[in-house]
């Protein structure tokens, strides 16, 4: 590691892949669960790529084991250097304008009618319905900033959606799978 970003970048990584992989191992408020029905709502590719219950916990635990080294080191080298991110090569337009693209396509994938966001919005209230919002909110602004080259402020709109996104997780009741009828 050194000072060329690279600390905040391990910083940002292994507190999301921890955070996530302990949700996930820990099955917090069925969060595994949630994640299983719904990749069965979706159509599959292949009956080959469903994890289940039990590999998604599995999954999440890789996670929070390989999170939690390149948190450490993202520490220690955010102490040793500070969180000084370089400046990032600004990205050709086309490619800027392809990203967009597609967080537009995911944005609305996940808030259309039979989307996982919706849902949520409709039976949440104030803690909830604004980390939706700014989980939507960190989308655009970090393909902003990626684009723009502005490096510490795309890894705080990325730390910013992943504490929003396990804040929309964990507040309200839980999303358990219902029971097959």
């Amino acid at each position: 590691m050194g000072s060329d970003g690279s600390g905040l970048f391990s910083l940002v990584w292994g507190l999301g892949a921890t955070s996530a992989g302990l949700v996930l191992v820990t099955n917090f408020r069925g969060a595994a669960e949630w994640l299983v029905y719904m990749q069965d709502r979706r159509a599959r590719i292949s009956s080959r790529m469903r994890l289940g219950v039990t590999g998604t916990r599995c999954l999440g635990g890789v996670f929070a084991v390989v999170g939690l080294p390149v948190l450490i080191t993202g520490v220690i080298d955010a102490a040793e250097h500070g969180l000084d991110g370089k400046t990032l090569p600004r990205l050709p337009l086309p490619f800027a304008a392809f990203m967009c693209l597609i967080a537009v396509l995911g944005l609305w994938s996940l808030w259309r009618p039979a989307g996982p966001l919706r849902p949520m919005w409709t039976n949440g209230f104030g803690l909830r319905r604004t980390a939706l919002a700014i989980q939507t909110a960190a989308v655009p602004a970090f393909v902003f900033f990626l684009w723009s080259g502005n490096s510490v402020a795309m890894h705080a709109t990325w730390l910013t959606g992943m504490a929003a996104t396990l804040t929309a997780l964990a507040s309200g009741p839980s999303r358990r799978a219902p029971a097959a009828p």
